[in-house]
């Protein structure tokens, strides 16, 4: 083939013949200099006489390489909790534009992938989810917050059936006006009572009776929506994660952080698990950790009751409030509490704080620092979390 009239034409075509590998990968140079793209040389095949028998070239551009790899390198340090958004619909033809975001050690969103649908499917999502845990080198998030699409959900379970998939609150308040808007007048508690069962109740039995009142009150006993909802309620992700990547949630913990900066850090320096937690954690979350351990402080022991190994206490604020119970384990140190602030959010709650004082445990156990909220949570491997 006439290698001069390729370079001047410049447009690659299905079966071309080069006369040579360089006369190919000049022609390709030219083409991605035309479109604005980077070309290299990727792998190669020789049979066993040595002779080159195919190669393969990629493209690339440049800004676009290094703004993948920075998602790449940004979910691997933090997409363990991925939540996929299909809210945005900014493009003419009106189809969705997904993208899939987390949040960094100092609570600031991330954004690990985005890609454009042709329409919202069981198979087009199936894509979707694929595509990202390919790219992202089969590494699958722990937890995935989505809306309560259908489609969504059976594709998820597909692809991905050993993540959990929980459903992001934002979605549901925003369900909520769509599906109850027209049932609730001014002055209506409506949205208080349900904001309350989205957020405020960690006692089953309390949810449900503020639930079937809810419902009772306002004639909601056969609404279609709302009665999907509650069937998939343990889906729901329940306060802690939603209020710590709830925006201004993350500007109140960044102004309380500044303020504290501008007075005396009184006993700091007197107070070991502080002293711990100021050296480990992100500047915000060691503002969270330290609203805990000031919660600890107010907490009383109401009874504890020994059964071998495990030390079960019955902890409560001096001042009222939800009764928590707290199992700590004399061999290995671990605590759990009914509160599952840990769990949830990835901190010690003020429960198993007050539990760690009155057994004389004065610094933060190693197991309950998680990496991703530390000063440090970038720093070695990515991919060994």
């Amino acid at each position: 083939m006439d290698c001069n009239k390729l370079v001047e034409d410049r447009t690659p075509e299905l079966e071309m013949e080069f006369n040579s590998e360089e006369d190919a990968y000049k022609f390709y140079n030219n083409y991605a200099f035309k479109t604005d793209f980077n070309v290299c040389k990727d792998y190669l095949n020789k049979d066993k006489d040595g002779v080159t028998t195919s190669r393969r070239y990629s493209y690339c551009k440049e800004g676009v390489k290094r703004k993948y790899e920075g998602m790449l390198i940004d979910y691997n340090f933090f997409g363990d909790v991925v939540t996929f958004d299909t809210t945005y619909k900014i493009n003419k033809e009106y189809h969705p534009l997904v993208v899939f975001v987390g949040f960094n050690q100092l609570r600031q969103i991330v954004i690990f992938d985005a890609a454009l649908m042709y329409d919202e499917t069981i198979d087009s999502f199936k894509w979707v989810f694929g595509t990202f845990r390919k790219v992202m080198c089969g590494k699958r998030p722990n937890t995935i917050l989505t809306d309560q699409d259908h489609a969504m959900a059976a594709a998820l379970s597909v692809i991905m059936p050993e993540t959990f998939h929980g459903l992001y609150t934002f979605h549901i308040r925003r369900n909520f006006m769509k599906h109850l808007g027209n049932h609730y007048k001014k002055n209506s508690d409506l949205p208080y009572m349900f904001g309350a069962c989205m957020y405020e109740f960690e006692e089953v039995e309390q949810f449900n009776r503020v639930w079937e009142a809810m419902v009772k009150k306002y004639n909601l006993e056969n609404n279609k929506w709302l009665f999907e909802l509650y069937q998939i309620r343990d889906k729901w992700f329940f306060r802690h994660f939603n209020r710590v990547i709830d925006d201004k949630r993350h500007n109140e913990l960044i102004t309380e952080y500044e303020m504290r900066q501008k007075l005396p850090m009184v006993g700091l320096r007197q107070t070991p698990v502080l002293v711990h937690a100021a050296e480990t954690y992100s500047p915000t979350v060691f503002v969270a950790f330290q609203n805990e351990y000031d919660e600890s402080t107010a907490m009383v022991i109401l009874r504890q009751q020994d059964a071998g190994i495990f030390v079960e206490f019955a902890v409560m604020r001096y001042d009222g409030g939800s009764e928590r119970i707290v199992v700590f384990n004399r061999n290995d140190l671990n605590v759990h509490c009914s509160c599952k602030k840990y769990e949830n959010e990835g901190i010690l709650c003020g429960h198993s704080l007050k539990v760690f004082d009155t057994v004389g445990i004065k610094t933060i156990p190693l197991e309950y620092v998680k990496r991703r909220w530390t000063r440090r949570a970038r720093a070695g491997d990515c991919f060994d979390r």
